[in-house]
C-alpha cells in the first residue's frame, strides 16, 4: 500500500512560507493558519499509519504556529506605528491656534 504524504508535505512548505513571508504579515498569518490545519490532518493520518511523515507533519504544524505569531506581531508594529506617527507633531510650522506666550524678536 502506498504511503499518502501529501498533507505532511504541504504543512511543511506553507509554514517555510509562513516563516518567511512574515514581512507580508497578512500573508503569513493566513498562510500559517493553512499550515497547523494540514499538519494536524497529516499527523493523524500518520498516527493511523496512512502516511509515514508524522515529522514533517509536526515541523509544519510549528513553523506555521511561529509564522502566525510573527505575522501578528509585525501587524502590532505597523499599527503602533500609525498610531504614534500621528500624536508627533513634526511640522516646521507654527499654528495659529499654538497657545504659546513665548514671541520672537526680530
Amino acid at each position: 500500500m502506498q504511503r499518502s504524504n501529501g498533507f505532511g508535505i504541504t504543512a511543511l512548505v506553507l509554514g517555510i512560507l509562513a516563516v518567511v513571508g512574515c514581512i507580508t504579515s497578512f500573508f503569513a498569518i493566513a498562510l500559517g493558519a493553512a499550515a497547523v490545519v494540514f499538519g494536524a490532518l497529516g499527523r493523524g493520518k500518520a498516527s493511523r499509519g496512512e502516511a509515514d511523515n508524522g515529522g514533517m507533519a509536526l515541523a509544519g504544524i510549528i513553523l506555521g504556529s511561529i509564522g502566525i505569531l510573527l505575522g501578528a506581531v509585525m501587524i502590532a508594529v505597523v499599527f503602533a506605528g500609525f498610531m504614534e506617527r500621528g500624536s508627533v507633531d513634526d511640522s516646521p510650522y507654527d499654528s495659529p491656534y499654538d497657545n504659546s506666550q513665548v514671541r520672537e524678536k526680530v
